[in-house]
């Protein structure tokens, strides 16, 4: 697990050897609390380009979504 370092490049590498199993085989978990926001983090998946994908706190990765809504209503 890479907490705290959500870098791509740092990712790939200490998932490395998995990878080359295909990441087909791959779940990758990320852990909301490392994200400012949901768009953020769903950014990291997309750049890292495994498709099967878990979230590691899911009450977390609501309250993202929930300040999302509240950012978005305040901006009408």
């Amino acid at each position: 697990m890479a907490y705290e370092n959500v870098d791509p490049d740092f990712i790939t590498r200490k998932c490395e050897e998995e990878l080359k199993r295909g990441k087909s085989k791959v779940v990758l978990a990320l852990r909301t609390k490392d994200f400012e926001n949901r768009s953020q983090m769903d950014e990291h998946f997309k750049k890292l380009g495994i498709k099967n994908i878990a979230y590691h706190d899911y009450e977390t990765l609501l309250e993202l979504d929930k300040k999302a809504v509240n950012i978005n209503e305040t901006e009408k």
